[in-house]
């Protein structure tokens, strides 16, 4: 991208950049949410959908109380060492 540094960050003086924030007096998603339904109804809700077994609240109610597992994936050799790819190229064209 043109208007970033080699980080990723902007460039100084970019017609992107947020100075001022968010607008004063703007509604939180959070803020909406309570004003639809009161925290006491969302969590009596929210033991429903776990004792109906949905996975997906199952899932985010686990991540928030016992954190996320992280995702780390490591593929090695036999006995942890350096796992070797051979590649092989083949010519189709000389299976004419």
């Amino acid at each position: 991208m043109a208007n970033r540094t080699g980080k990723g960050h902007f460039k100084k003086g970019d017609p992107r950049i947020n100075r001022k924030g968010r607008p004063p007096g703007s509604t939180e998603y959070t803020d909406l949410l309570r004003k639809k339904m009161p925290p006491d109804d969302f969590i009596k809700r929210v033991v429903e959908l776990i004792q109906e077994g949905n996975e997906q609240i199952i899932k985010h109610v686990y991540d928030r109380l016992e954190g996320k597992v992280p995702d780390k994936h490591e593929l090695t050799g036999e006995d942890g060492k350096d796992l070797s790819i051979e590649v092989v190229i083949k010519d189709v064209a000389d299976n004419d």
